[in-house]
């Protein structure tokens, strides 16, 4: 099943279409035209007042990943935000941030701002 993320008014909504159920824990089909790790951990501790900041394309990757050593970035009450827009330049992701077997159970504070040139291809049908 492919959905495309296309430029909308709100990150609200694509970060709820992204998040909404479950999360998965990293793909193993490979994504295309993506972010290639290491990347570097979130700035932020995801707390109130210091969340976890979103603030390129490689830290949304880096989020869907959840790879940052001694960090959760999905763990309960976790706080993130996005700090600006985010162009993934036509990444196609193999896997959506929700998946199962575990939920996400933080708080997105998309600040009103786009995700553009995102795609996923999910063809698990667990989506």
């Amino acid at each position: 099943m492919l959905k495309r993320v296309l430029a909308i008014g709100s990150s609200t909504a694509v970060i709820g279409a992204l998040l909404t159920g479950v999360m998965a824990w990293p793909a193993a089909a490979a994504d295309i035209n993506c972010p290639t790790p290491p990347f570097a951990p979130l700035l932020g501790n995801g707390q109130p007042g210091t969340p976890y900041l979103i603030s390129s394309k490689e830290d949304l990757q880096e989020f869907r990943d959840n790879n940052a050593s001694g960090k959760n970035y999905w763990a309960a009450n976790v706080y993130v935000e996005m700090t600006t827009n985010i162009d993934m330049g036509g990444c196609i992701w193999s896997t959506a941030i929700a998946k199962a077997p575990t939920a996400f159970f933080g708080k997105f504070d998309g600040n009103s701002f786009v995700i553009s040139g995102l795609s996923v291809n999910d063809t698990t049908g667990t989506q």
